[in-house]
């Protein structure tokens, strides 16, 4: 008898008619809930009633909550942009409320914009609408939206142009204040200029720009001039010798002028930058094939020093990186990258035996072609042979 119950136990329980039926219905309940949950994602969201400021504040929470799902992100920046609506219509909203909800709307409606044609045409009304309001203040958004269209194109532009886009640039500045947008819109005109190789017009963009953003209100802007100093510093170095000082991985000061007498590639990177780790064969490869002609030295942005030993013994480099410290700064204010404006990586310097910069962006193909004119054609590397072992052997785990 215990035999028979323990195998019973441990069968398919035989179901009776009661038992089906009622596992069929909580079956139907589960999928009409799902159904319903489904739907409820999809619909909009309502907007309530209320005052600016607790639409304002429902607004930031729908961001805030938008979820990760493109439908969900979708579904969040639809009910941004009509509650900015609502905001805008009410008769009571002053301008300082109407701004702020201007400023939520705008971005939301740009990402919209980007998978939806009728928020495109909806886009292009509402900035139709700013430039025909009769306050500057909002008038400014427009000419915020022209400028930026124009800085996209300034490569294309000759140096008349550039020249007047400039100028139109610090108008703005003057009249409005600095603000992040303007900034990043001024970094990135700076950045067409010095490819266009208008190298001093872009110098005297970042020092104009900055000396408007010590003088602004906002402390932001006051921090961030520094970072546009460095900007038209690194900008400038073309053609100039480059400082650079600080103190190893190793823990040793590091002295610049035993570099003297050979081109050098000064790297800013971080182990988290694919591109940057992306390069690491080309680096090497360029240092087997050009010996003590050629050297590498890493600013190392990472922010930690474990992060930056891990990479280094994974990825083998061998040449010095300098590190920056908790009480100096690391990662994006590692003080050398503070000093050279540097806000994107890979940053890669070339430097010639002279001392002098000759490329900001030297990787890959321009590495390759910068060395061969600095240092002759490279000389042919022969790859190690690998036995029979070695070719049949499985990738370790961490083998990419």
């Amino acid at each position: 008898m215990m035999m028979g119950f323990c195998i019973a136990s441990s069968s398919a329980r035989a179901e009776s008619p009661a038992d089906s039926d009622a596992e069929v219905a909580a079956a139907a309940d589960e999928t009409e809930e799902k159904a319903e949950e489904e739907t409820d994602e999809n619909a909009p969201i309502e907007i309530p009633d209320g005052t600016a400021e607790e639409l304002l504040e429902f607004a930031n929470e729908t961001m805030r909550n938008r979820g990760r799902t493109r439908e969900s992100v979708i579904r969040s920046a639809r009910a941004v942009v009509d509650a900015g609506t609502k905001i805008r219509s009410l008769d009571d909203v002053t301008l300082e409320m109407e701004l702020k909800a201007i400023g939520l709307q705008m971005p939301a409606l740009k990402f919209l914009a980007r998978v939806d044609q009728d928020a495109a045409k909806e886009l292009e009304e509402l900035i139709e609408s700013f430039a025909d309001d009769d306050r500057p203040e909002i008038q400014n958004f427009a000419r915020m939206e022209k400028l930026a269209t124009e800085v996209r194109g300034a490569r294309a532009m000759d140096q008349d142009e550039r020249q007047k886009l400039v100028d139109e640039v610090l108008q703005i500045a003057d009249e409005s204040g600095m603000n992040a947008e303007l900034y990043s819109l001024a970094s990135q005109l700076a950045g067409a200029l010095g490819a266009a190789e208008q190298t001093e017009m872009a110098v005297s963009l970042y020092n104009n720009i900055a000396d408007r953003m010590e003088q602004s209100d906002d402390e932001r802007m006051k921090e961030m001039a520094s970072r546009a100093r460095g900007s038209a510093r690194r900008i400038g170095l073309l053609g100039n010798e480059m400082e650079l000082n600080g103190t190893t991985a190793e823990g040793e000061p590091f002295d610049w002028s035993e570099y003297r007498g050979r081109v050098v590639l000064v790297d800013f990177w971080a182990s988290w930058c694919g591109p940057c780790r992306g390069e690491i064969p080309n680096m090497k490869r360029n240092l087997a094939a050009y010996g003590d002609e050629f050297a590498i030295v890493g600013i190392n942005m990472d922010r930690t020093i474990k992060a930056m030993e891990e990479c280094i013994e994974k990825e083998e480099i061998a040449w010095v990186n300098l590190v920056g410290d908790e009480e100096n700064g690391t990662g994006w204010n590692h003080p050398i990258a503070r000093y050279y404006g540097v806000s994107g990586i890979p940053t890669a310097i070339l430097v010639d035996r002279d001392g002098k910069v000759v490329s900001l962006s030297a990787r890959g193909n321009r590495l390759d072609k910068s060395l061969e004119e600095l240092l002759g054609p490279p000389k042919k590397v022969e790859a190690p042979e690998e036995d029979e072992a070695t070719e049949e052997t499985e990738p370790s785990d961490d083998a990419e």
